[in-house]
């Protein structure tokens, strides 16, 4: 689906900061259904400062976790 983050929101990922795949902070990790010790990965948070278009989507379960975040 496609939406628009305003400025101000804050989303994160795990893994190097050049990914695709970000969420809202604060998205509990087992809504996330990331490989096992991704955990252990470097952790960065972005803020939006300007109106951005992006697509999004509802994760899957995966690696017996739960998922249902959205990425």
């Amino acid at each position: 689906m496609d939406k628009v983050l305003q400025p101000g929101t804050r989303i994160d990922r795990y893994g190097s900061d050049y990914g695709s795949f970000t969420l809202l902070e604060g998205t509990p990790y087992e809504m996330r259904a990331v490989a096992p010790g991704t955990v252990q990965r470097p952790y960065s948070v972005f803020e939006v400062v300007e109106p951005i278009n992006v697509k999004s989507g509802s994760i899957a379960s995966w690696f017996d976790e739960p998922g249902g975040g959205i990425q």
